[in-house]
């Protein structure tokens, strides 16, 4: 699957409405966005504006936008000093339990691990890129049918 989108994305013309709000959230990101300001700069509904995003992308406005944060907040924890407490606003990503949270989530790992963990050449402990999402697990489901003598069997 993960084959496929990335075939889809680089085979097909670059949207110019997908470029023309990266651009802008990419000038704003310690900014407050939400959907109606992303939609109301580009002169669109908000329900407009996702179904056409996610059409080219694969991902709605607003996930890409914390995509985007993540990935800033990556930059600057490796290029920079800024203590976690500056690099979170800094991103737009409110406060440093925001910023770790989002950060295990998006690469496997907290921020204050990438920094601990470089080697003296930059490089990182672990990789900077997502890791694959796995599907989740459906729910194992017991059925037990109580039989005439009153014993439990499980199917």
């Amino acid at each position: 699957a993960m084959l496929a989108e990335y075939a889809r994305l680089a085979a097909g013309p670059r949207d110019v409405l997908v470029e023309y709000l990266r651009a802008f959230v990419r000038e704003r990101l310690a900014e407050p966005l939400t959907l109606d300001r992303l939609a109301a700069h580009a002169n669109l509904s908000k329900y407009h504006l996702v179904r056409r995003y996610r059409a080219s992308t694969g991902r709605t406005p607003m996930e890409d936008v914390r995509l985007m944060r993540l990935d800033h907040a990556r930059d600057l924890i490796l290029t920079t000093e800024l203590p976690l407490k500056s690099v979170a606003p800094a991103a737009g990503l409110g406060d440093v339990y925001q910023l770790s949270r989002l950060f295990r989530k998006r690469f496997g790992a907290p921020p204050s691990s990438l920094r601990l963990g470089a080697s003296p050449r930059g490089e990182p402990a672990y990789p900077l890129t997502a890791p694959a999402v796995r599907p989740r697990m459906k729910s194992r489901m017991v059925k037990r049918k109580i039989s005439t003598s009153g014993r439990e069997a499980i199917e």
